[in-house]
């Protein structure tokens, strides 16, 4: 419990918007390894796209964790598979911003502050909800992240709270994010401030009336149905 906790704290960034969650950012490296040199190993890749959030867990400053600027030119010309990953992780960010977020987002902005909060958690938690039957591989996906990586430990990171970090993961993995996912997150001691503004917001409201928007299902389809096209305008 307190791992999963951990983790939602890391996927909700309330203060950043433009950010993918996990589910996205691996459906997203498993539809472009095609497009990539045969010589990168598909687990390190993907173990290193779903890396850069760590710094919440590992309280790093997000530039070591986030390259910018990047290109997938600069994904293809990696030589470390891990990251080549860690590259994708923040084209993907980057992508989203531009061609899926605000076709959502900008319709919300003359709503009050406290929808402002919310929305962004629970939007990025239906993207993951709607994306996860994307594939059925995730039991497989889950075990790649039994494995640490140098590239990991070279920033200097406790090895268990790497570990800490995989685990978050796996357990992230294991179902279809819903709003359990977010109440969960609502419930940690550490929100009791936006706990306290929660009335303001219907979570439940808000995810199923996203999760069942026939636009937003269509956006999210085309976004992911066009983004090998995206990565090479980048």
């Amino acid at each position: 419990m307190k791992s999963l906790t951990f983790y939602l704290i890391a996927i909700s960034s309330f203060c950043t918007l433009h950010t993918a969650a996990p589910v996205t950012h691996i459906v997203l490296a498993l539809s472009v390894l095609h497009l990539l040199p045969p010589t990168i190993d598909k687990q390190a890749f993907i173990v290193g796209t779903s890396f850069p959030d760590i710094r919440y867990l590992a309280k790093l400053d997000r530039k070591l964790t986030h390259i910018e600027p990047v290109t997938w030119n600069d994904i293809i010309k990696e030589k470390s598979s891990f990251r080549a990953g860690m590259l994708f992780h923040n084209l993907v960010d980057n992508i989203r911003m531009q061609h899926f977020e605000p076709c959502f987002y900008q319709r919300k902005t003359s709503h009050s502050e406290i929808y402002k909060i919310f929305f962004p958690l629970v939007m990025k938690t239906a993207e993951d909800n709607a994306l996860y039957q994307k594939i059925d591989s995730w039991k497989e996906i889950s075990s790649y992240f039994n494995t640490v990586y140098q590239e990991e430990k070279d920033f200097g990171i406790d090895k268990q709270i790497i570990k800490e970090w995989h685990t978050i993961l796996q357990n992230y993995l294991k179902e279809k994010p819903n709003v359990n996912s977010i109440n969960l997150f609502l419930s940690n001691e550490g929100q009791k401030k936006l706990r306290t503004n929660i009335q303001q917001f219907n979570i439940k409201k808000e995810f199923e009336n996203l999760i069942f928007d026939e636009q937003f299902k269509n956006k999210l389809n085309i976004f992911y149905g066009n983004f090998e096209k995206y990565v090479h305008i980048k």
